[in-house]
């Protein structure tokens, strides 16, 4: 039994060369934090950790909270743009306040302000939302971001090995093609216009035999 456990172990384990210790076969070894990984998704610049099995669930609170928060202040802005700039039979209390308020009184530089944020926050709430679609779909077929990668690596190059073979199969029938072409525009081969100059000869020797037995 404790044959079978040491080697189930170790066929779940390899050796990383560069931490010299014993880790589990879905890990890999970050160069930004020197360390093995286990299930290593990718290394996140902006919360300057990476993301493996540990931490990837509190990766993707992440990502959805902060899609929601600007979400919900888009929303807002949007709102509050709407109520400054649409004019209203009926104005609600923000547009009442309007001049009242010392910021408010200039309507100009609050709409040019919010329309300035909405802009900053339509790129940002679809680029979260991308990006948490996209983990979405990982978990849903079971692959990391590196793995994810790493299989669009073998396809591109699978791809292209496909079609340098495909571009040298077109090249050799051109190559083909061109020989024929360059060989019927010769005409018939060096060896039969040979024959016919034997034979011109042989009737030419016995022409003159002839004419040698007639004198």
């Amino acid at each position: 039994d404790d044959d079978d456990d040491s080697s189930s172990d170790s066929d779940d384990t390899i050796v990383c060369y560069l931490c010299e210790a014993r880790v589990e076969s879905s890990s890999k070894h970050c160069r930004f934090c020197d360390k093995c990984v286990v299930r290593f998704d990718h290394h996140c610049k902006w919360l300057n950790t990476c993301v493996g099995r540990r931490n990837y669930a509190y990766f993707l609170g992440v990502i959805f909270s902060t899609w929601l928060f600007s979400l919900l202040q888009l929303a807002l802005t949007a709102y509050y743009l709407c109520l400054l700039t649409i004019p209203i039979a009926r104005p609600g209390p923000v547009v009442r306040r309007s001049g009242r308020h010392w910021l408010l009184a200039s309507r100009k530089l609050v709409v040019a302000g919010l329309a300035a944020w909405t802009a900053v926050l339509l790129p940002l709430v679809a680029l979260v939302g991308q990006l948490g679609a996209f983990h979405i779909m990982l978990v849903w077929e079971g692959l990391t971001t590196y793995e994810y990668i790493l299989n669009e690596q073998r396809r591109d190059s699978r791809s292209s090995s496909s079609e340098t073979s495909s571009n040298d199969d077109d090249q050799r029938r051109r190559r083909q093609q061109q020989n024929r072409r360059k060989h019927r525009e010769r005409g018939p081969p060096r060896r039969h216009q040979r024959g016919q100059e034997d034979d011109d000869d042989d009737d030419d020797d016995d022409d003159s035999s002839s004419a040698a037995g007639e004198t």
